[in-house]
């Protein structure tokens, strides 16, 4: 009885405590992102040049039909990152934006 007493002194304090809530309450950048009214002051957040920079710039530009925009940063973006396989489906989504003016193209 001597050995178990620790353990249910133990076990009767961790059911007297309440229970330590560990999630966080503070949104992340892609949730300020999504919910900004003013996208514009939110990207100023981001680091120019990095990858979060370019992609969240591109979509921006994307969502708001700034094609020229949208094209440049994605340039700028492939000479940076070649390798990088975030602007792929920015490339697709653009492709079945642009799939009523060209369908062809899109379906290519």
């Amino acid at each position: 009885m001597k050995t178990l007493l620790p353990a249910l002194l133990l076990l009767l304090a961790s059911l007297a405590m309440p229970p330590r809530v560990s999630a966080q309450n503070e949104i992340g950048y892609v949730e300020r992102f999504a919910l900004a009214g003013d996208r514009d002051s939110v990207l100023q957040e981001l680091i120019p040049g990095s990858e979060d920079y370019y992609y969240f710039h591109a979509l921006h530009f994307q969502v708001q039909g700034r094609r020229a925009e949208f094209d440049a940063i994605l340039e700028q973006w492939r000479k940076r990152f070649p390798d990088s396989g975030r602007f792929k489906p920015l490339e697709d989504r653009q492709a079945l934006i642009d799939y009523s003016s060209d369908p062809a193209k899109t379906l290519d």
